[in-house]
């Protein structure tokens, strides 16, 4: 027998006692029913109210009623340009450009109360210079 006979013969041999193997093997039981997905409604949610932050007294430190952010981050440049103007030593450029961020940041999550505190304290560290 040639060495292609014996392949043959072997894989023919392998064929059969694979379909044996699979003929022999139990089929799987038939599964339940997929259930229809249960369509489940939000859970209520209490009603959030979103009051506006109390403003801080108009002061002469302190610009009068911020109403929005835009007004806030105006306020912010604003006092920026006066710190500029001032030729202040790097220390407390330093300073105010770490309270500026500060100040821009109560601006942007929309507390103006804090925002106009850090804004007295900015212009307040001009005014001393």
């Amino acid at each position: 027998m040639s060495m292609l006979n014996k392949i043959i013969a072997a894989a023919a041999l392998s064929l059969t006692l694979t379909g044996v193997a699979i003929a022999q093997t139990a089929a799987p039981a038939p599964s339940a029913p997929a259930a229809a997905p249960v369509a489940q409604a939000p859970a209520p949610q209490a009603p959030v109210a979103q009051a506006p932050a109390p403003q801080a007294p108009a002061t002469a430190a302190a610009p009068s009623a911020v109403a929005n952010a835009d007004d806030c981050l105006k306020n912010a440049f604003e006092i920026a340009q006066k710190a500029e103007e001032k030729k202040l030593s790097n220390t407390d450029l330093d300073k105010i450009e770490e309270l500026l961020t500060t100040m821009e940041g109560h601006c942007d999550a929309n507390r103006f109360k804090e925002a106009m505190v850090v804004h007295t304290d900015i212009k307040s560290l001009i005014e001393t210079k």
